[in-house]
């Protein structure tokens, strides 16, 4: 990929997630938006299903959701927010995107990937006050960002896929 046409893409991610997030601090070296601090009580869940199986829920008060699962199930939530708005909110919790990190990419990829997984645990938490933002790192380089934008002593999902 050209460095044009991702700066192109970087920019264009970038004014998505701000309009998203116009109310937001934004923190750390890449401007995530801050979240919440949130440690929910998770004793009340019978059971834990991937996001695919968010519409076709009969009692979502009883179920979390998580979105540990192909970056293409979730998607659409980033997309078309609005359609899963009256479910999420009723849901015990709800663990945020994991848009993946991978090792071999580019910090550029990776921070936009990043970014998003702030945006959506952000506009999630106005949802749904119960929701757990997602930390994933790659190599070493990741360490010191992976994790901006998620209050200290708050609960966290940690994914390690493709690590």
């Amino acid at each position: 990929m050209s460095k044009e046409k991702h700066l192109c893409q970087y920019y264009q991610y970038d004014f998505i997630d701000k309009m998203l997030v116009t109310d937001a601090k934004y923190v750390g070296k890449y401007d995530f938006p801050m979240l919440r601090q949130n440690n929910p009580d998770l004793s009340d869940i019978v059971c834990w299903k991937p996001f695919n199986y968010l519409l076709g829920l009969k009692n979502p008060e009883v179920v979390g959701i998580h979105c540990f699962v192909d970056d293409y199930q979730f998607v659409r939530l980033r997309k078309n927010t609005s359609k899963y708005e009256e479910k999420i909110a009723k849901l015990p919790c709800f663990i945020c995107t994991d848009f993946s990190i991978f090792r071999d990419a580019n910090t550029d990829i990776n921070v936009e990937q990043v970014r998003k997984n702030r945006t959506m645990a952000y506009v999630m938490q106005k949802i749904n006050h119960n929701t757990i933002p997602t930390a994933g790192f790659g190599g070493e380089d990741t360490w010191e960002w992976c994790f901006d934008g998620i209050p200290k002593h708050s609960t966290v999902a940690v994914t390690t896929n493709g690590i």
